[in-house]
């Protein structure tokens, strides 16, 4: 095997070893696509959280070349995604049978070694077969998408509902689409104009732009009530007082995302209000329901235009990320082609 290795903070390096199939519930997976996103380049600047050294990313597919005698249901040959998602199993909530509920999930990428590397070898239970029908570039977004299911669940998002999304990123486009799958009625709110092309171009109804008039406009569309719901998504760089002034009085707050990028929140402000506030940080338990959605072509991709690379070019993407996140510019998911 090959990778690249964040030995420490800003320090990458290429490494090889072999990765051999020794499990009889494991299967060996070479690696086609993979993911760069802004929770590699946060760890690449320094992430307290990590256990380094690492080897980056979070999201990946691939292609099984060996798998063991006690995995059933998938084989060799066969088209993968790799659930980035495993929970402790040794709190008491997974000892309890809830592991959905884990108190200390463990991240691709952040725990445990990630997946810009060219093989892995990968429990079964954390592999999902790919239909025909679904793209390697869009399974990438898998875990987008179960976590904007999450988000829906755990805010109980009705029909007819509006709910302010603040932040267009990738993962808060997809939430909004999902949201109008489900028949509700999403506001999405940004200060970046190209991000607001790009949602408007996947078929979101109300887009607006985060200026001085943004309380006024959300009420004229709510007829004054604002929104019983509302969403930050945790990688946008606005004031996290906007989602909790958007919110209508005993409404909810969710702070979602893959990282919270140290975010602080005003709680006197929530308390006045009497929010209700959660954090949602993945979107464990619904990997299936997040291909189903995409064999359904419930999501629009085409607006997106995601930059495409090789392996050799990780380093230097990684390092470009870093200083855009460090000079509070936005950044983008890129795709990186391991064949």
């Amino acid at each position: 095997m090959k990778a690249w290795q964040i030995k420490a903070p800003n320090i990458i390096e290429e490494t090889t070893r072999q990765d051999n199939l020794e499990s009889v519930s494991s299967s060996k997976i070479k690696i086609t696509k993979a993911l760069i996103s802004d929770n590699d380049a946060l760890t690449f600047i320094g992430n307290d959280d990590c256990n380094y050294p690492i080897i980056p990313g979070r999201n990946a597919v691939g292609i099984i070349t060996e798998t063991g005698s006690n995995c059933f249901g998938i084989e060799k040959n066969d088209r993968v995604y790799i659930n980035p998602i495993r929970n402790c199993g040794e709190c008491y909530n997974c000892k309890s049978g809830n592991k959905s509920d884990c108190i200390d999930t463990q991240i691709a990428g952040e725990n445990y070694e990630g997946f810009l590397r060219d093989f892995a070898v990968i429990p079964c239970s954390e592999l999902f077969t790919l239909p025909d029908s679904v793209s390697d570039d869009n399974a990438l977004f898998i875990e987008h998408i179960a976590l904007s299911i999450s988000i829906i669940d755990k805010l109980n998002i009705k029909k007819g509902e509006h709910v302010a999304i603040i932040g267009a990123s990738t993962l808060g486009i997809l939430l909004c689409q999902l949201i109008i799958y489900y028949q509700g009625v999403p506001i999405l709110i940004e200060k970046n104009d190209a991000n607001l092309e790009i949602a408007n171009k996947s078929g979101i109804y109300y887009t607006l732009k985060n200026d001085s008039q943004i309380l006024k406009n959300v009420s004229d569309l709510t007829g004054g009530r604002m929104t019983e719901k509302c969403v930050y998504i945790t990688d946008c760089t606005m004031n996290t007082k906007l989602a909790l002034n958007l919110t209508s009085y005993s409404g909810s707050v969710a702070f979602a995302g893959f990282n919270s990028n140290k975010i602080s929140i005003d709680f006197a402000a929530a308390m006045k209000k009497q929010l209700t506030v959660v954090g949602i940080t993945d979107g464990y338990g619904h990997t299936a329901a997040a291909i189903n959605i995409l064999v359904n072509k419930a999501l629009n991709f085409s607006a997106f235009n995601f930059a495409t690379i090789g392996y050799n070019a990780i380093p230097k993407i990684l390092s470009e990320k870093a200083k855009q996140i460090q000079n509070g510019e936005k950044t983008t998911e890129t795709i990186v082609k391991l064949l």
